[in-house]
């Protein structure tokens, strides 16, 4: 009677999270029309910047994809329209847990593989990603790096810190080879109230 009951509740929890993420996951980045966009803007000098969004907007949207994918097939699981499989099974445990699916290592679940290093619960790593989203919708949209970017909010922090050796090595005809990173705080509270790029690297913030 008791493994009744917990069976039920786990099945409430579990499709009342999967209805939850599956209404608020984002829409993948539409590439085709952000590649055209960036066509003409690699050649310039924020090229290498173009190159860190496209690289950015592919990651998440992989990730995006197989979010979306699991939940799909959970829910068609769920519903008796497909059989239980075990990554269906893993992915219902790791809600039952508010884990990340795919952080326990024998996990079928593949969001971890995906997804960046982080040690959150899975609402919170949801919020994250979202606010990850977020980030890159801005950017995308017309390509211009911001003012200031959340570093730590990029799959791949470093490629866009050798992207500022790059546009500032060209900016001021230095050898890339010769080009060093130095971090400085600022006296800035607040990203939204910088609106200008420094002449000799770039804002960024989220650091600890």
């Amino acid at each position: 009677e008791f493994s009744d009951c917990y069976q039920a509740v786990k099945f409430n929890l579990s499709t009342l999270k999967m209805e939850y993420f599956l209404k608020n996951l984002p829409e993948n980045f539409e590439m085709i029309g952000i590649n055209d966009r960036a066509k003409e803007l690699l050649g310039q000098e924020s090229g290498p910047f173009v190159v860190v969004i496209l690289q950015e907007c592919t990651r998440m949207n992989d990730l995006l994809s197989e979010i979306r994918r699991s939940l799909i097939e959970l829910d068609k699981g769920l519903k008796g329209q497909l059989n239980m499989s075990q990554a269906m099974e893993d992915l219902m445990t790791a809600f039952s847990m508010n884990q990340w699916p795919g952080r326990n290592p024998f996990s079928k679940c593949k969001w971890e593989t995906k997804a960046w290093p982080c040690q959150k619960n899975l609402i919170s790593e949801f919020q994250d990603m979202r606010a990850r989203v977020e980030q890159l919708v801005g950017w995308s949209t017309d390509l211009v790096t911001p003012f200031s970017v959340w570093l730590p909010g990029l799959f791949n922090p470093t490629s866009y810190l050798t992207a500022v050796m790059q546009v500032t090595a060209r900016r001021t005809k230095s050898p890339l080879d010769c080009m060093t990173t130095e971090t400085h705080i600022t006296t800035y509270t607040k990203q939204g109230d910088i609106d200008y790029y420094p002449e000799d690297g770039a804002f960024v913030h989220g650091l600890y």
